[in-house]
C-alpha cells in the first residue's frame, strides 16, 4: 500500500497495473476513517453551528466529487472509483501531514509560551480547518486526477 509516493501511484493508476485487492486495501481503510470520524465529530456545538459545518461539508464534497467525475470523463474515462480512493487517501494523508505539524507547533507555542488568544478548542478554529483542509484535498485531487486521466486543459 502506498501511502506517500503520489507518483507512483499515478503510475500504477494510469497504467492500470494494479489487482482488485489493491484497491480494496484504500477502499478499507477509508472505510474505516469514515466509520471513525463519525465518532468523533463533537456534538458540543448549538444546532446552527453542526448544520453550518455539515452543509459546508457537504457541499464541497458534492462539488468535489462531481467535478472529479467531470475530469475523469474528460480523459480517458477509466476507473473512476479506482484513482479516488487510492489518489484520495495519499492526498489526505499529504493534507494531514502538512497541517497537523504546524497546528501541532502552534498549539504548543499557544499554550506553552505565548498567549495568542486563538481558541484552538473552539467552533471557528475547528470549522476553518476543516473547511481549508478538505478545499485543498479536492483541488489537489484535480490536479493529481488531471495527470492520471490525460485530461486536455
Amino acid at each position: 500500500m502506498i501511502l506517500f509516493d503520489l507518483k507512483k501511484a499515478e503510475t500504477i493508476l494510469k497504467k492500470g497495473d494494479y489487482s482488485n485487492r489493491f484497491i480494496f486495501n484504500y477502499f478499507l481503510v477509508h472505510s474505516l476513517i469514515l466509520t471513525f470520524a463519525f465518532f468523533v465529530i463533537s456534538q458540543d456545538y448549538n444546532s446552527w453551528l453542526l448544520f453550518l459545518d455539515f452543509s459546508t461539508g457537504f457541499l464541497i464534497t458534492l462539488l468535489g466529487l462531481i467535478y472529479l467525475y467531470n475530469l475523469n470523463e474528460k480523459g480517458d474515462k477509466n476507473s473512476f472509483l479506482d484513482r479516488y480512493f487510492v489518489l484520495g487517501l495519499i492526498i489526505s494523508t499529504r493534507v494531514l501531514l502538512l497541517l497537523l505539524i504546524p497546528l501541532v507547533a502552534f498549539v504548543f507555542l499557544d499554550e506553552l509560551l505565548f498567549d495568542f488568544n486563538i481558541d484552538t478548542k473552539g467552533f471557528w478554529f475547528h470549522y476553518t480547518l476543516t473547511f481549508v483542509s478538505t478545499l485543498l484535498i479536492y483541488i489537489l485531487l484535480g490536479r493529481s486526477f488531471k495527470r492520471v486521466a490525460n485530461v486536455k486543459v
